[in-house]
């Protein structure tokens, strides 16, 4: 599927494995890089670039990963579970962690989700997921054990981020998508190409300061 900024993705709803597919090609990301940035480079940006607007070689930025340059914070944990209801009060506890019980229904991603905020504010926010059906992505994952399945960053400038993350050696895995979590803001996942893979989650940035 093609994208508005020239970006090929994978169909709704698929997920390739981390280990075989490369979604994004270097081409189309050198588009969504140009058109991104008002002074149309003609290559991918590197990250410390994006971040200061210097000049830098290729080799030392890559190692900084892909989250330099969107001033990346971390947002959330994300932990997959079979039981929301049944696990929350537990959860919250063993974590230190205020929840409103509140349970979201995600149905682009095909999950229920909820929140969990900590009582001492220099921790991140926890986050439970349930799979909704049998076809949700993190079904697969769950039949493993479940537990820590992603770390969750909030980033400015998504397109640029992703084109970043690709230069860095990892793999991007989804289109940004409007996460009715977040009200509306878009998401995107990626993981690493390391032997033990880290999944990371990024979330465009509020400019009005919402969860």
């Amino acid at each position: 599927m093609r994208s508005p900024n020239g970006v090929t993705y994978t169909s709704p709803g698929q997920r390739p494995r981390c280990e075989t597919e490369q979604v994004l090609t270097a081409q189309a990301l050198k588009r969504a890089a140009y058109r991104a940035r008002p002074d149309g480079p003609t290559a991918l940006p590197m990250i410390s670039e994006i971040a200061t607007g210097e000049k830098h070689d290729a080799a030392p930025v890559a190692r900084l990963g892909p989250l330099v340059g969107g001033n990346a914070v971390l947002h959330h944990l994300g932990f997959v579970v079979s039981s929301i209801s049944a696990a929350g009060e537990e959860f919250a506890a063993s974590m230190s962690a205020h929840w409103n019980g509140k349970i979201i229904y995600d149905p682009i991603q095909r999950v229920r989700l909820s929140f969990f905020d900590p009582c001492d504010e220099r921790n991140p926010v926890y986050e439970l997921v349930e799979p909704a059906s049998d076809t949700s992505p993190v079904s697969a994952f769950l039949k493993k054990g479940g537990g820590l399945h992603h770390v969750c960053y909030e980033i400015g400038g998504l397109e640029l981020a992703l084109a970043a993350a690709n230069g860095a050696g990892f793999v991007v895995l989804t289109a940004p998508a409007p996460a009715v979590a977040f009200d509306g803001r878009r998401i995107a996942w990626m993981c690493s190409r390391a032997k033990n893979r880290l999944l990371v989650e990024l979330l465009e940035r509020d400019v009005d300061g919402g969860r």
